[in-house]
C-alpha cells in the first residue's frame, strides 16, 4: 500500500491570527502532520493553505514529526529549497517517484518572502533527476487545480498518476488525460480515494484504462445482444441495423479495453463517523481539542436504527445520476458554509443529516438522500421517491436568500434533474 496527501490538510484559511487564537490553529495543524505520520504518509505536497503559518512552521513539523513533505517548485526568499522535489517509495514492489508541486500565488508569495517557480518546468526537471534514478513509475502530488492540472499533464508527459487536492467537488470517475490518471478525493480529510492497480502494469503504464468502463460495455452489449434476440423475425431493417452496430461498437470497445496493458480501478471512501477511531488518535484528538470521550450508551437505550446510505452508497447502482448530480448546485450548496462556523438552521438546507451504523452525522452537501428520503433499505425495491414533489424542495427554496423570494419549481428542477440511473 501506498498512502499519499496531495496538500492543503493543515489549515482552512490563507493566513494564521496571532495570539490565542492562531496558537489553537496550530496546535490543530500539528495534530495533522502527527496523525499524517502515524498514517504512514509516503510523501505530502506543500498546499497553499499549509503555508498559512509560514515556511518555519511547515520545516518545524518536518523536523518534529517527520512529515515527509515535497515540493519541487517551493524555495524561500534566498532561493533555498526548504524540502526535497520528490521522494521514492516502494509500491508494488516497484521504486515509484512522488514529485510535490505547489500552486503560485504571487501576492501570497510575496507577503510570505516566497518563491514559487513554473510547475510545468518544475516538473520536467523532477522527471528527469528521477529517470536518472532509474525510476519510471511517476506520481505527481499537486493542488494546482484541476484544469490546470489537466493542462500541466499535456504538456509534460510521463506522468503516470496525478493526486489533486484542495478542490471539491471530488471525482469519482478519474479522468485519462494521456497516459495520467487524475485523482482527486475532495477536501477536508472527508473522503479517501483508494486506487487500485496491477504491478506489472506499472512498468508498462499506457493507455491506461478504468476497469468499471469494462463493466459499462459489456451491460451495453448485453443490452444489445437481447434486443437483438427479442426482435421479431419481420422487424424493420434499420432496427436491427441500429442494434447491431451498437453491439460491434460494445465488442471493438471491449477488444482495446482488453488489450491494454495498464488497468485500475478506483473508488470514494466516506470517512464517516461510522469509520472507527484508532484509540490513539482518538486520545490526541481529545488532549489538544478538550472535547471528552464518547459517552457510552445508556443502559436500555437502543441505538438509532441505520435508516441512510450516503451519497457514495447511492453511486454503486446509480453511476449516471451520481455523476450528474456531483456537478449540479445541490452538490456544491455547503461551499458558502466552508471556514466559518456555520448556524444549525443553515445546515439544515445546505447538508443532509443521516442516520447510519455508528449514529448520526451531516454529510456537507445537499445529498440524494436530501429529496428522494433513505435509502438504505431502498435497493432496488421502489420504496423511495423517485420525483420529489414542489413541496420537499420549497422546504428549503423559502427566500431565505436575497433573489429567491420566487421559486420556479419547473426551472429548479431542470437545473438538478437527474438522468434515470
Amino acid at each position: 500500500m501506498l498512502y499519499v496527501d496531495a496538500g492543503d490538510a493543515l489549515f482552512r484559511t490563507p493566513a494564521v491570527p496571532s495570539g490565542d487564537p492562531g496558537r489553537a490553529l496550530r496546535e490543530r495543524a500539528a495534530l495533522v502532520a502527527r496523525v499524517l505520520v502515524r498514517c504512514g504518509a509516503a510523501a505530502v505536497n506543500v498546499g497553499r493553505l499549509d503555508l498559512a503559518a509560514g515556511l518555519g512552521f511547515l520545516e518545524a513539523l518536518a523536523g518534529g514529526w517527520g512529515v515527509p513533505w515535497v515540493s519541487a517548485n517551493l524555495s524561500d526568499g534566498a532561493g533555498r529549497r526548504p524540502f526535497p522535489a520528490w521522494r521514492i517509495a516502494r509500491w508494488g514492489g516497484r521504486e515509484v517517484g512522488i514529485v510535490g508541486l505547489t500552486r503560485p500565488s504571487p501576492e501570497e508569495d510575496r507577503r510570505l518572502g516566497l518563491r514559487v517557480g513554473d510547475p510545468a518546468e518544475a516538473l520536467e526537471t523532477a522527471l528527469g533527476e528521477l529517470r536518472g534514478r532509474g525510476v519510471e513509475t511517476v506520481i505527481v502530488l499537486s493542488n494546482l487545480g484541476l484544469e490546470a492540472e489537466k493542462d500541466l499533464v499535456r504538456r509534460v508527459p510521463g506522468v503516470a498518476f496525478l493526486v489533486g487536492g484542495g478542490t471539491y467537488p471530488y471525482l469519482p470517475d478519474p479522468p485519462v488525460v494521456g497516459d495520467t490518471v487524475i485523482l482527486h478525493a475532495g477536501d477536508r480529510g472527508r473522503f479517501l480515494g483508494v486506487l487500485e492497480t496491477d504491478p506489472e502494469g506499472l512498468g508498462r503504464w499506457r493507455d491506461p484504462v478504468n476497469r468499471a468502463q469494462e463493466g459499462i460495455w459489456r451491460a451495453r452489449l448485453a443490452a444489445a445482444e437481447a434486443e437483438l434476440e427479442r426482435a421479431p423475425s419481420d422487424a424493420a431493417p434499420a432496427v436491427r441495423n441500429a442494434w447491431e452496430r451498437q453491439a460491434a461498437a460494445a465488442r471493438a470497445v471491449l477488444e482495446r479495453l482488453a488489450a491494454a496493458g495498464a488497468r485500475f480501478s478506483h473508488r470514494i471512501v466516506p470517512l464517516s463517523p461510522d469509520v472507527p477511531d484508532d484509540p490513539e488518535v482518538a486520545g490526541w484528538v481529545r488532549r489538544v481539542t478538550g472535547s471528552p470521550p464518547p459517552a457510552p450508551p445508556r443502559a436500555g437505550v437502543a441505538a438509532a436504527r441505520a435508516t441512510h446510505t450516503g451519497s457514495a452508497g447511492c453511486r454503486r447502482c446509480h453511476p449516471r445520476a451520481y455523476r450528474n448530480w456531483v456537478n449540479t448546485p445541490h452538490a456544491r450548496a455547503y461551499g458558502p458554509l466552508r471556514g466559518k462556523k456555520p448556524d444549525p438552521a443553515c445546515l439544515g438546507c445546505h447538508a443532509t443529516r443521516m442516520v447510519r451504523e455508528g449514529g448520526a452525522f451531516t454529510e456537507p452537501t445537499v445529498a440524494c438522500e436530501a429529496c428522494h428520503g433513505p435509502g438504505l433499505n431502498h435497493r432496488g425495491r421502489g420504496n423511495i421517491v423517485r420525483s420529489p414533489p414542489p413541496a420537499t424542495c420549497r422546504r428549503c427554496h423559502r427566500g431565505y436568500h436575497r433573489g429567491e423570494e420566487t421559486f420556479d419549481f419547473p426551472k429548479a428542477r431542470d437545473a438538478i434533474r437527474c438522468p434515470k440511473g
